[in-house]
């Protein structure tokens, strides 16, 4: 799914009407939210300001696109504004097409460049999909090895398992019940308290030894009455739960 940021609602259904004459589904958005939804894979921004604030403006949609792709519309297209966007975190710029030639023309060429460059990141996600990372923690799932701030941390086979469950989700509650099927392949409560034990191990592995460091970051928490989660920085927040 690509979200297509625009102004002008006249060419951003043209343009949304070539993306998904091109095969890729789009929603028309008014603007450029300071979060995306995680079922977009790329981001198209118009920008039609002057330059002068335009790299800030930038780094702020990168910010918010994330790890996604993300390609910038100028209105007002010159090399420095391309060269501007691309040193600001821009993926690629293109030249606003103009109406009435978007599904023509500067419009294929937006199709075409869109598609390039979600088969470079797919290709890229397909040769890293064996490994997960959150902060300063790297997880290896075919090696079956973890590293904290370059540290190599032994950990057991069920804690390992643990640590992966948690680490695909970051900064989302993971219930107990969803531990015990994942970890354990069990289906319903034992009435033993053996997630909080290898949780309990878990943080003895993974934050207990680098709580003397200048900025000490306890990346397992508590969501009271819920579960556990694995958070990617200090002070997230974990959304619907209160946390310990």
């Amino acid at each position: 799914m690509i979200a297509l940021c625009m102004a002008d609602r006249v060419l951003g259904r043209e343009l949304a009407a070539a993306l998904t004459m091109g095969g890729h589904a789009t929603k028309l958005l008014p603007g450029c939210p300071r979060r995306f939804d995680d079922h977009y894979d790329a981001i198209i921004i118009e920008y039609s300001g002057r330059h002068a604030q335009f790299d800030a403006r930038v780094r702020g949609w990168r910010r918010a696109a994330g790890r996604r792709v993300m390609l910038c519309l100028l209105s007002r297209d010159s090399i420095a504004a391309r060269v501007a966007a691309l040193n600001a975190g821009a993926d690629d710029v293109i030249a606003t097409p103009p109406s009435g030639h978007a599904i023509r023309g500067a419009g294929v060429e937006l199709v075409a460049r869109v598609g390039a460059l979600l088969r470079r990141t797919r290709d890229h996600d397909h040769g890293r999909r064996h490994l997960l990372a959150c902060d300063d923690l790297r997880i290896d799932l075919v090696a079956r090895a973890v590293h904290r701030a370059q540290h190599a941390i032994i950990m057991p086979p069920r804690e390992f398992d643990l640590l992966a469950r948690l680490a695909r989700t970051p900064d989302q509650p993971v219930a107990r019940a969803d531990l015990l099927k994942s970890v354990w392949r069990i289906g319903f409560d034992p009435g033993t308290n053996r997630v909080d034990v290898h949780v309990a191990r878990l943080r003895q592995r993974i934050d207990a030894p680098f709580a003397d460091r200048p900025s000490p970051h306890a990346m397992l928490r508590t969501c009271k009455g819920v579960g556990y989660a694995l958070v990617s920085r200090a002070g997230a927040a974990i959304p619907a739960f209160a946390t310990q």
